[in-house]
């Protein structure tokens, strides 16, 4: 199989894995969806306070490489399907998240005991960042 010769524009790469990175920072405020997810996940407000101690930006590094890695790949799939607008760009990012995301998700559900709200928190930000990824690399590409 050979797959078509895609341009990537990495600008727009860059500009959707910051926005994913800003999406997740608001979502998972304590003002927003935080508790809910720190709760369904068995965190307290100490393992948070820990793990600052310890330094988040090594995190937050390893969690931005792994956006800049996603928007690498999305805007291939951008360009495999000629993605053109909004529509376009939430169709693919609806069919991605929900064959992909979702199902790799469940994991952490069934096997590592976190709850069904952390998982719903979880999946509906994936379905949230990836939507405005796949909008920002549609018009981008």
């Amino acid at each position: 199989m050979v797959l078509p010769q895609v341009s990537v524009n990495y600008a727009a790469v860059l500009i959707a894995a910051v926005a994913s990175m800003i999406i997740g920072a608001i979502w998972y405020s304590p003002a927003v969806f935080g508790k809910i997810w720190m709760k369904g996940a068995h965190m307290s407000g100490s393992d948070i306070k820990k793990a600052k101690k310890q330094g988040m930006g090594k995190l937050y590094l390893i969690a931005f490489i792994g956006s800049l890695l996603f928007a690498y790949v999305l805007a291939h799939f951008v360009s495999y399907v000629n993605a053109a607008t909004n529509a376009d760009a939430l169709e693919l990012a609806l069919w991605t998240w929900l064959g992909f995301v979702v199902p790799l998700l469940l994991g952490n559900t069934l096997w590592k005991g976190e709850s069904w709200g952390a998982y719903l928190v979880n999946i509906v930000y994936q379905l949230v960042s990836i939507s405005v990824m796949a909008v920002i690399l549609t018009y981008w590409i």
